[in-house]
């Protein structure tokens, strides 16, 4: 058992009765009236009513049978994330990485060294301890609406979207990758927001073995060791010179269609899209996540 302190408890959900919701005013069971905000309209029969507070404010969660179907595009792209692209897809279209932490680092090491001062139980160090949790809301929504924007342009514009398929937690604890960006760049929300968008737009998302992705080259299939300082990735067999992460981008899609290079194949003039073609209906159950 736990002793339940005051704010130990921050949500209070309704479900299927107990509230009401006319002209901009709650009325919730055991509670009352209130007026709230309602930033958007309130679409199909209201099911669930959820209360949660954040910081020092109170939200209405609200809850409904409405469906908004989303359609999907016709494109296949294969998709590279990164750290100075946030992503880059294999018609060589740049998604620039807004590095929200980096944009907020000064000011949070100055709140966090502001409440570090403050006496414990003191009114001035819950000021203070609010001010800082303000702050991290603040990025978590920042980086929040960079990646529902994101996802849904991606899904509204494909069809098949091939992406890799990181061991995130273990890439962020190898010494040679740069964890923070890493993880400021939240890879896993993306992906999860990807995939529960895409399933209900009817959009395929497929993840495959990100070995040598970066390393082959797309046009002969010769692989060379590339290390994340070098940008521009430059064949030395065959001279083929591109940007490192639409070479990985190409791979990618290349692995999905079955076209990928070898070091003994020349260099096809087939299109890429035709390549593809009769590809495109080769999903199957162990591909799709």
């Amino acid at each position: 058992l736990r002793f339940k302190g005051r704010g130990w408890f921050k949500t209070i959900n309704y479900n299927q009765s107990g509230f009401s919701l006319e002209n901009n005013k709650l009325s919730l069971s055991k509670i009352g009236n209130i007026r709230i905000k309602v930033h958007r309209e309130v679409n199909g029969n209201i099911k669930q009513i959820q209360i949660k507070k954040e910081i020092d404010r109170w939200y209405a969660i609200i809850i409904t049978d409405d469906k908004k179907q989303t359609i999907c595009g016709s494109k296949i792209i294969g998709i590279d994330l990164g750290i100075n692209n946030y992503l880059v897809d294999s018609d060589g279209r740049k998604i620039e990485n807004p590095k929200i932490l980096g944009q907020n680092l000064q000011k949070l090491k100055h709140l966090q060294k502001d409440l570090s001062r403050k006496k414990k139980g003191s009114s001035n160090r819950k000021k203070a301890r609010i001010r800082l949790q303000k702050l991290h809301l603040k990025i978590t929504n920042q980086r929040t609406d960079f990646l529902h924007k994101l996802t849904t342009k991606l899904v509204r514009e494909c069809k098949i979207i091939i992406m890799e398929d990181l061991d995130i937690k273990q890439m962020s604890q190898q010494k040679y990758f740069n964890a923070k960006n890493m993880m400021d760049a939240s890879w896993g929300k993306f992906a999860q927001l990807l995939d529960f968008k895409a399933e209900s737009a009817g959009c395929q998302i497929v993840k495959v073995d990100p070995r040598n992705t970066s390393k082959t080259c797309s046009q002969c299939g010769s692989i060379q060791d590339m290390p994340l300082y070098k940008r521009t990735y430059e064949c030395a067999k065959c001279g083929f010179v591109i940007d490192r992460d639409y070479n990985s981008a190409i791979n990618i899609l290349n692995k999905f269609s079955g076209s990928e290079r070898t070091c003994v194949e020349r260099i096809s003039s087939t299109p890429l899209e035709q390549e593809i073609s009769v590809k495109q209906e080769a999903l199957t159950s162990t591909h799709v996540r």
